[in-house]
């Protein structure tokens, strides 16, 4: 097995790793209730607390940017 191989090997379980972490710490602060339970919202449909528009296309953009930067540096090692 190639250098390059192992390398791009470690490369891709590291991000598995790194992705199952994230969304495993994540996760169960997300089921938590809010605010200790019951009904923070009595009369639906009610505003989030943070509005957040737009900052979640930022990180796929960023996310794709690097995946598209880790395979152009693996097809140079070919």
């Amino acid at each position: 097995m190639r250098l390059a191989n192992v390398k791009r090997t470690l490369v891709f379980l590291l991000l598995i790793v790194a992705i199952i972490v994230l969304v495993g710490s994540v996760q169960p602060v997300m089921a938590q209730p809010p605010g200790g339970g019951g009904n923070p919202c009595p009369f639906p449909p009610c505003n989030p607390d943070v509005p957040i528009s737009g900052i979640e296309f930022l990180i796929a953009g960023g996310a794709m940017y690097g995946m598209r930067r880790i395979m152009s540096t693996w097809k140079k090692d070919k």
